[in-house]
């Protein structure tokens, strides 16, 4: 508690969240980029991220600065799951995940995806099937967090109005693959 008029408050935070709006595709057979959005100074529950741990089955760890970065000597025969984490100060976010798809390979993400309702801190989604697979189910994707879903649409609740998030969409199939994210921007309303 700071009891002096002379010196301002100081926050203490306990939790720093996950990079949102993660994306990113091979940008060559061994290459893939990622790219995510750096928006810790607007979000009022978090830190100034300070460094961004890229992790991954058959990749090193490494940490970047910036909310971008290139994961290289990844093979073509396979796919990859990578996890991007924030950290601050002594703190270390819940990871963002994203698939990086075999070359070739891999299912067609959800077409047409849209907003179909945004009031009292509730976001309504929805988006079609694509076109050349029978997908088992969805991924709805919002701060990190992943949410399994069978049908073609999802309410998420308790949305904090007035920050610009961005929710994802992929696909999932039985063999296991998953398309790339889809991302639609929202700012939720009170």
């Amino acid at each position: 508690m700071n009891d002096s008029p002379d010196k301002p408050a100081v926050k203490v935070y306990s939790k720093i969240c996950s990079p949102g709006h993660l994306r990113g595709r091979r940008t060559s057979a061994t290459v893939a980029k990622l790219i995510w959005e750096n928006y810790y100074a607007q979000c009022p529950l978090c830190p100034e991220a300070t460094a961004f741990e890229v992790s991954g089955e058959g990749i090193a760890t490494f940490e970047v600065s910036g909310p971008a970065c290139e994961v290289q000597g990844l093979h073509i025969e396979r796919g990859y799951r990578l996890a991007v984490r924030a950290k601050a100060a002594n703190l270390v976010s819940e990871p963002s995940y994203i698939t990086i798809p075999r070359v070739g390979k891999g299912p067609t993400e959800p077409r047409n995806l849209r907003i179909t309702a945004n009031a009292n801190r509730t976001v309504s989604i929805a988006w079609d099937s694509p076109l050349d697979h029978s997908p088992v189910g969805y991924d709805v994707i919002l701060l990190g967090k992943v949410r399994a879903v069978t049908e073609p649409y999802e309410t998420l609740n308790n949305m904090v109005p007035g920050l610009l998030l961005y929710i994802g969409v992929r696909t999932r199939l039985p063999n296991g693959d998953e398309s790339v994210i889809i991302y639609i921007p929202v700012i939720p309303k009170r």
